[in-house]
């Protein structure tokens, strides 16, 4: 029972008028426990429940119990973990105890927690301890122990109300079957999956929030909607459908598995909130009107003159090349580009803008982290490495990073690291940088690269309107840059949907043909076809070797190669 010191009942004003004296405890004492006689023996069953006119009743029926002045008052104002200090001198170990409280309990979430802390705190000092729920009438509303009693109900029917502790429930065994190949996987922004196109966005979302749960884990509405913003991962399929939290279709709709944890750091090249929009309210970008701007951005910025063809051959050649990222999954074998020059020819300058209109294309430097740059190369991005006489010497770059560029032109061949797992081990872990590249240097490749990437010789330009644009300023650009992108996603996403056929245009005669990278894709839908074939194909030797003899000597093999590169590689999509 409480010890209740003897004071003068304090009467509330509103309740002086016929009523009895309601016990108060004086400003400042605690609700101290009284210790009984019964509650040091451990052999009999100790009850404990909410107010003294139910300890009243339990102990008028022979039981030993004890009252709580409120749910939470068998603790500490600041939570002790041995409780209040009267516990010290009540058996708990080995001995059972029955929780009762009143038949509203499992309905207010106060003290259904209060409840599950009571419990645990008794269980750790060693005691049983039980859960006895009274029937609840909604007749009567709440319905407490005393008043239990007072209907006529026996000890033995209260008893059989005990909630004795149960086993906690098994999980029946999961079932395990073979698969006949690995489950298909979305783990780049771009994919192509059994014919279907799928593209990942992380738009920024807003969500109203107009009810929550308070402390004691009721359901109540906010005075105002809480609006949270963040960014969430959406996976938009080719016929239109949407998945992902919030959206019209969950992750489990999708089946197939999702493992794009964060979005690449390059956010603003991601496909658009607007963008998105306007494809799924039915924009579809016309493929050569695309490849015409692209074309146009190269021609605006970079002076192809004294390189390998004319301005609007060359410019048109590189285009297909950035349009080739964009149709990764459909390749098996990924492009590179070289740029070579004297100082200040524009090498720098050149690859910025083709990664600015690559897939998630980014320049680096060889002083680039090896962790970082291969997030980059898992998720097929365009990576432009500035300076790149230095990827020969392996005392100047960081071999990891140097393996990440080197081995990265073909399907299938992962980099191969050792990485410490979550539990603290070394495993082995397989990075898949298969993309497409863009180096810059005043020399040539050495050999091992030079089988691997298309030399395109750059002098300095005599248009100082040229040699002075910022491609990184997007509003110096001939057309908008993020319709632009926006376009290239879309078109990207619609023309996946298709059969992807890669084949070569059978005039390659280089005896290691096989080998090469595929040097400019020309993509067509519908019939549209950006025609840079007719232009790139026959291209005059004399004048390219004309061109190009300041940079390369007269019958090297880095001058034949050069010229044996621009012979394209026709992507020729059929939409299902």
């Amino acid at each position: 029972m409480l010890n209740r010191p003897s004071a003068r009942p304090a009467f509330a004003p509103a309740l002086r008028r016929r009523r009895s004296a309601l016990p108060r405890l004086p400003p400042g004492q605690p609700a101290n426990l009284r210790r009984q006689e019964g509650q040091a023996q451990p052999r009999l069953s100790l009850w404990v429940t909410e107010g003294q006119k139910k300890a009243d009743a339990l102990a008028s029926a022979g039981l030993c119990a004890i009252a709580l002045l409120g749910v939470s008052n068998w603790a500490t104002k600041f939570r002790s973990k041995d409780g209040k200090t009267e516990w010290r001198f009540i058996a708990t170990k080995k001995r059972a105890i029955n929780v009762v409280f009143d038949c509203d309990v499992m309905m207010k979430g106060k003290v259904r927690i209060e409840l599950a802390n009571l419990t645990k705190f008794l269980q750790n000092k060693g005691a049983t301890v039980n859960a006895v729920y009274l029937p609840n009438d909604p007749k009567r509303g709440k319905v407490g122990v005393d008043d239990w009693l007072a209907e006529g109900h026996t000890l033995a029917e209260l008893e059989n109300l005990i909630d004795a502790p149960r086993p906690a429930p098994q999980l029946p065994p999961p079932i395990t079957e073979l698969l006949d190949d690995a489950p298909p996987t979305i783990s780049r922004p771009l994919s192509l999956i059994s014919g279907r196109a799928y593209a990942a966005a992380w738009p920024y979302t807003q969500t109203r929030i107009d009810f929550d749960k308070d402390r004691g884990g009721n359901i109540v509405k906010l005075p105002e909607p809480r609006f949270e913003k963040e960014r969430r991962l959406i996976i938009i399929r080719n016929d239109g459908a949407r998945f992902g939290d919030g959206m019209q279709n969950s992750f489990a709709d999708l089946g197939i598995d999702v493992r794009l944890a964060d979005p690449p750091p390059q956010k603003d090249k991601l496909w658009s909130t607007p963008g998105i929009r306007k494809y799924l309210g039915g924009y579809r970008p016309d493929p050569a009107d695309v490849f015409r701007r692209v074309v146009e951005v190269l021609s605006h910025f970079v002076d192809f003159e004294q390189s390998l063809a004319d301005q609007e051959t060359m410019s048109q050649m590189i285009a297909c090349f950035i349009l080739s990222t964009w149709f990764l999954d459909m390749t098996n074998v990924s492009g590179a580009l070289w740029m070579t020059g004297e100082k200040g020819s524009g090498k720098s300058h050149t690859m910025i803008v083709v990664c600015e209109l690559g897939h998630l294309g980014q320049a680096i430097i060889g002083a680039s982290s090896a962790a970082s740059v291969r997030d980059l190369a898992a998720y097929g991005a365009l990576l432009g490495l500035d300076e790149a006489e230095n990827i020969a010497d392996k005392s100047k770059v960081d071999p990891e990073l140097r393996d990440l560029f080197l081995a990265s032109n073909r399907r299938g061949v992962p980099v191969s690291l050792k990485e410490a797992g979550p539990d603290g081990k070394w495993h082995n872990i397989l990075i898949d940088a298969f993309g497409a590249k863009v180096f810059t240097a005043i020399s040539n490749p050495f050999d091992t690269l030079s089988s691997r990437v298309i030399i395109v010789p750059l002098a300095k330009t005599p248009d100082r309107k040229k040699a002075n644009a910022d491609p990184l300023d997007h509003r110096q650009w001939p057309h908008d840059w993020r319709t632009l992108i926006d376009d290239l996603w879309a078109m990207a996403h619609l023309s996946f949907a298709g059969d992807a056929e890669i084949r070569s245009d059978g005039q390659r005669t280089h005896p290691d043909h096989r080998a090469r990278p595929p040097a400019v894709a020309r993509p067509s839908y519908g019939g549209r076809v950006a025609r840079c074939e007719r232009r790139a194909r026959p291209v005059d030797e004399e004048r390219r070797r004309r061109a190009c003899v300041q940079q390369l000597p007269r019958g090297s093999a880095a001058e034949s190669k050069a010229i044996n590169d621009l012979r394209p590689v026709e992507i020729a999509l059929r939409p299902s």
